[in-house]
């Protein structure tokens, strides 16, 4: 702790003084040769990072089949949950000394001229590249505005929650049983989101962004997956009724409070009780390939029924799944139904109040669960692939990069939106991005 708190920031107080007046060079470099491919009307170099999300690899690899140079650039990896290969590189293949202590920090200076160098559009979170070095990241934006790097902003959670902005306050108590630090933490986290808010190109907003003042494009929940992996093939739903044959309910917390896991257990074995035959299966810490297996022979999905629909919900909903969610009508949550494609969402609207009785009538009508999960795949296919990752993301670039002067924030709106016909002339523009 003493060291963490103490000697890691003098040590990067004392290398930042050294890597500052490089940094400084390099992006002025970088710059000069960035802004002549800007004019010459070039594609960008795309880096999804630093934090090792599933969802960057996903991002990454959707720009790189609509025809960019995308790298997912890690500074570590989650073994628990993904496999080093998932993304394309990381920091530790860095190396300025024999020294493995030493590297682990200096490779981060590294990275970040690397960075500076190759790519001209970042994806990142609110913590921005430098943050461990308690001087740089008071001035990262003048790196990115000296070398013409663009900044696009998306969040993950640990990088934007300040408790005292989050609206849905049992979603705050959720937040609160599993980071209670995070609520003494918040002024720092102030600071970091006020100043990406400040010096972001763009902003992905979403449900779970509250709280704060600026968006920049609206989508329900920008996340996308691969839904050419993410499939069954002929998929074959079970026809039982929960009389005889059991129907088979998948749930995956990761964090059991924030998900409501208390109400879904609670509800499970109360309708055991009352005879309905169900095989629970309940998955925590399990690799990516094991949750997709597990899921494909799944019958019903309830992924988190507090608020909104995450990773997990999606993967569900591909797979041809019906799934448990809980998008609360507020006017918290009303902006997505006005402003962006909620309203097209085929979940089955669940809280800790009404999980048992929904449970029941979908274990009650298979022909339900088989409806539903058609519909959930072909919501899965418009609004969470590959293909929407590639319109949405390129759509910005025209605004950031290319600097062309059209509307992004009302891309998703369902009256005055760009997104629909986008979606349905995909393959004619699709060499026009």
């Amino acid at each position: 702790m003493f060291v963490k708190r103490y000697i890691l920031p003098l040590f990067h107080i004392i290398v930042s003084i050294f890597f500052a007046p490089l940094f400084t060079l390099s992006a002025s470099f970088a710059g000069f040769f960035r802004r002549i491919k800007r004019r010459r009307k070039k594609r960008p170099n795309l880096m999804f990072g630093d934090e090792p999300l599933i969802s960057n690899k996903y991002w990454s690899n959707a720009m790189k089949e609509a025809g960019f140079h995308s790298d997912s650039f890690m500074s570590t990896h989650y073994d628990i949950i993904n496999r080093r290969e998932d993304f394309d590189r990381y920091y530790d293949e860095l190396s300025l000394t024999p020294f493995r202590i030493l590297n682990t920090q200096l490779n981060k200076y590294l990275a970040f001229l690397v960075i500076l160098f190759k790519y001209d559009i970042l994806h990142v979170s609110f913590v921005g590249i430098l943050r461990f070095s308690p001087l740089l990241k008071r001035v990262e934006h003048l790196f990115y505005f000296l070398s013409d790097i663009k900044i696009i902003n998306l969040f993950f959670g640990g990088d934007y929650y300040r408790y005292s902005k989050v609206v849905d306050e049992s979603w705050r108590h959720g937040l609160l049983s599993h980071y209670p630090d995070m609520a003494k933490l918040e002024h720092k986290t102030e600071k970091n989101v006020a100043y990406w808010n400040k010096h972001s190109d763009c902003i992905i907003g979403g449900l779970i962004m509250d709280g704060n003042g600026r968006w920049d494009i609206l989508p329900f929940n920008a996340i996308t997956i691969d839904e050419d992996t993410w499939k069954v093939e002929s998929k074959i739903y079970n026809d039982s009724n929960g009389a005889t044959k059991p129907v088979k309910i998948v749930h995956s917390p990761n964090h059991r409070v924030i998900k409501g896991t208390e109400y879904i257990i609670q509800a499970v074995d109360e309708l055991k009780k009352e005879g309905y035959n169900i095989d629970f299966i309940l998955l925590e810490k399990k690799q990516n390939e094991e949750v997709k297996q597990i899921l494909s022979e799944a019958d019903i999905l309830v992924e988190q029924i507090i608020l909104g629909y995450g990773l997990n919900g999606i993967e569900g909903m591909a797979l041809g799944l019906p799934v448990c969610t809980n998008i609360p009508d507020t006017l918290f949550s009303k902006v997505f139904s006005r402003y962006s494609y909620i309203n097209k969402c085929p979940i089955v609207q669940t809280s800790p109040e009404t999980i048992k009785e929904n449970l029941k009538r979908l274990i009650e009508h298979p022909e339900l669960r088989k409806q539903l999960g058609q519909m959930s795949r072909i919501y899965v296919e418009k609004y969470h692939s590959k293909k929407t990752a590639i319109l949405m993301f390129s759509r910005i670039y025209r605004k950031i990069w290319f600097n062309e002067d059209i509307d992004v924030m009302n891309y998703f709106h369902p009256v005055i939106g760009q997104y629909e016909g986008d979606f349905q002339n995909f393959d004619r523009t699709f060499g026009n991005i």
